[in-house]
């Protein structure tokens, strides 16, 4: 059986890095119960495309995205489902960032691969629209 598990607010912690990122930038104060819904320009009150801009400025300061810290328990309960299939790490990232999220990937996952020399993963899919 083929398993797909989402990366992003599933196994990464992308919205609370993102969080700290904008408080920062704009001297806001929101938290992660200020997002009731998916579609950051809704919650932020932006339109579509300054949101995109501010997403990929974000993923670009690198000091800021390789800070996003696992979801707790995310990554240990993938030694769990590997029992019952072919494990695969679902996105819908930029191609673009696709080195920056393997490297991501592969850090957090070799912590917690039992036995060690087992990958946890099969392959880590890119499902975005945008290059």
């Amino acid at each position: 059986m083929k398993i797909g598990i989402d990366l992003d607010d599933v196994l990464a912690d992308f919205l609370g890095s993102f969080i700290n990122y904008y408080n920062l930038r704009f001297r806001t104060a929101y938290t992660k119960e200020d997002f009731t819904d998916f579609n950051l320009s809704k919650v932020l009150s932006m339109d579509q495309e300054s949101t995109q801009k501010l997403i990929s400025d974000f993923w670009h300061r690198s000091c800021l995205s390789s800070k996003i810290k696992p979801i707790e328990g995310s990554v240990e309960n993938l030694n769990k489902l590997k029992y019952f299939g072919e494990l695969n790490i679902i996105t819908s990232r930029q191609q673009k960032l696709k080195e920056k999220t393997i490297d991501w990937v592969e850090e957090y996952t070799e912590k917690h691969q039992e036995p060690p020399d087992y990958k946890l993963y099969n392959r880590v899919i890119f499902r975005s629209r945008n290059k």
